[in-house]
């Protein structure tokens, strides 16, 4: 029933049963194996960053990021910090749409319609705001090498400003509506248990490893962007059951807002001029790797460069690990649970796409 479930259709699942005990589990990916080198062979920088996204379809944004990131530490590139200011808003609605994805995806394994219609709702408003300063809405060819595409005018400003309070108070409602029903609570709780070691050991990152009791996010252990200049807290859970992933991505929808409410009343009023032309840029032969904290965990790509051509790339995508951490789990787990459990972990199916490496 995998299909039924958006993300767990690049995927086939093996289990063996007692009654209704999982003893065994084993996932197959070998269903979404492609060979990478098709996607980037012999071409040129500028030109990857239109299909980038599609290594993650649910936050488009967080591939074009870590692509450009990785070439401009390359080039020891200053990135203005109006241009940082754009990117960590529009990584924001981003976060925030895909974890409504997610409620979106729980709602719907748990049978709650009006919790489900309520949060692709809130979605769509979220997508709203994205195509109207990017111009598209899952696969927003945004980010450029140094820069962005195109200014923040003072009327998309104004909107998203509009727009925050009515989206704090439908998520505080959504949330109302799904965690406020002990039935609901009672199914989640000690569900798909993921200790903080099994966690880590297996390398799992994002709000995965946060709501196993581990206080780590890129964005502030590792000053991503400009995240330091903004106050935000780092949520993470104890138990690393499905109520705690679940709750995890509601505060952390709040959090999210709390950034995007700084990022816009505090944008750097800069002029911004295009400086060199990248088709022009020659690199010797460089290895360089990136990572960003994206809505399911780090995200890396691993890259070989030399003069303006790709020779190599590799995605890391968070969801492989926890791939490998639900076939850790399931074992012991109720056959009934298993769509929940599935859904609790937020897989994201471009992300567990094979490269050759």
């Amino acid at each position: 029933k995998n299909q039924a479930l958006d993300g767990f259709d690049s995927l086939d699942m093996y289990i063996t049963a007692d009654y209704d005990e999982i003893e065994k589990a084993y996932i197959d990916t070998d269903i979404s194996r492609v060979v990478g080198d098709n996607f980037f062979k012999n071409g040129k920088l500028t030109n990857i960053l239109t299909y980038i996204s599609r290594f993650d379809y649910n936050a488009g944004i967080f591939p074009e990021l870590c692509f450009c990131l990785a070439i401009e530490e390359l080039m020891q590139l200053k990135v203005p910090k109006r241009v940082q200011y754009i990117r960590m808003l529009i990584c924001e609605l981003f976060r925030i749409s895909s974890h409504l994805h997610f409620i979106s995806n729980i709602c719907k394994v748990l049978g709650n319609e009006i919790a489900y219609n309520q949060s692709l709702i809130e979605r769509e408003r979220v997508l709203r705001i994205i195509e109207f300063i990017t111009g598209a809405r899952i696969h927003p060819n945004f980010i450029r090498i140094g820069g962005v595409k195109k200014d923040l005018s003072y009327e998309k400003i104004k909107n998203i400003r509009e727009n925050l309070p009515v989206i704090f108070k439908r998520v505080t409602r959504l949330e109302t509506l799904l965690l406020d029903n002990s039935i609901i609570t009672g199914k989640l709780k000690n569900t798909g248990v993921a200790d903080k070691n099994t966690a880590i050991n297996l390398g799992i990152s994002g709000p995965n490893l946060r709501a196993s009791g581990i206080k780590y996010d890129m964005r502030k252990n590792r000053n991503l962007l400009l995240y330091k200049d903004m106050s935000f807290l780092i949520i993470s859970g104890k138990y690393g059951d499905c109520l705690d992933r679940i709750q995890l991505r509601f505060r952390e929808i709040f959090q999210s807002l709390k950034i995007i409410h700084q990022i816009v009343n505090e944008m750097p009023e800069e002029r911004i001029k295009k400086l060199i032309n990248l088709d022009e840029l020659y690199f010797p032969y460089s290895v360089m790797i990136s990572g960003v904290e994206c809505p399911h965990g780090v995200f890396k790509i691993y890259l070989e460069v030399k003069e303006n051509v790709i020779l190599n790339m590799i995605i890391i995508g968070p969801s492989r690990n926890s791939v490998n951490l639900i076939e850790k789990i399931l074992p012991g787990c109720k056959i009934e649970d298993l769509e929940i459990i599935l859904a609790s972990f937020d897989i994201s199916s471009g992300e567990i796409i094979e490269t050759k490496r």
